[in-house]
């Protein structure tokens, strides 16, 4: 009959245009959430990436796993730092030995100059060098 020509209503008020705009809103919010959160996780696996090229690691490793190794592989360089700059205090705290030729022994002057040895100091000093550039 003609009741079936009427609109059916599904109970309850109809939605104001108040919380129209407030459902609106959320959604907005919860778009710009999660586009936030896809920027924020991208960020995150670029660091892992440039910590994957510089840290030896396990390949097959997690990521809880591999910022664990992260972890092992700077305090052993820290150690490393450590020790070497001792030596350096070390190297640069005792007196500077200079080998006088043996007796008979001169240089004859068409002999070619020798090579210098690097010192202990420089090889050191060149080595926290390196470990301070890792």
């Amino acid at each position: 009959g003609d009741s079936d020509d009427l609109p059916q209503s599904r109970g309850g008020r109809a939605k104001s245009s108040r919380s129209q705009s407030q459902g609106n809103a959320s959604a907005d919010y919860a778009v710009r959430h999660q586009a936030a959160e896809q920027r924020r996780r991208a960020r995150i696996n670029e660091r892992l990436d440039a910590l994957r090229k510089l840290v030896p690691h396990d390949a097959r490793s997690n990521t809880a796993s591999f910022l664990e190794e992260v972890i092992r592989y700077i305090l052993t360089l820290k150690d490393s730092v450590e020790k070497l700059e001792h030596a350096l205090v070390d190297a640069q705290q005792q007196p500077v030995q200079q080998t006088a030729p043996a007796v008979g022994s001169k240089r004859r002057a068409e002999d070619p100059p020798q090579p210098e040895q690097p010192s202990q100091l420089t090889m050191l000093q060149a080595q926290l060098q390196a470990q301070q550039q890792q």
